[in-house]
């Protein structure tokens, strides 16, 4: 309850913006912003991603997740999850 999710049509001008995280977040209005990266080395992805207060710019959730390439789906489900529960907390 309580939990609003901006769409990615509201983020997607951002995708290649110049703009520190922290700084889109206060434009979009939330409370917090997820942001990383990820690598591939052949069959390895990797994804490093941490969770912002944009009030404070204080790192609620910072963590990173190996998969093989063909496990991206459950890599995308792992993140959601860590965040969700980051967020009830």
């Amino acid at each position: 309850d309580g939990l609003i999710v901006r769409p990615t049509s509201a983020v997607l001008k951002y995708v290649n913006a110049d703009q520190l995280p922290l700084v889109i977040g206060r434009e979009l209005g939330v409370d917090a912003v997820l942001d990383g990266s990820i690598q591939s080395f052949g069959e390895r992805t990797r994804v490093s991603f941490h969770l912002a207060d944009v009030a404070t710019g204080s790192v609620l959730l910072g963590d990173k997740l190996d998969a093989q390439s063909q496990d991206v789906f459950a890599l995308q489900d792992a993140i959601s999850d860590r965040v969700y529960q980051c967020l009830l907390h």
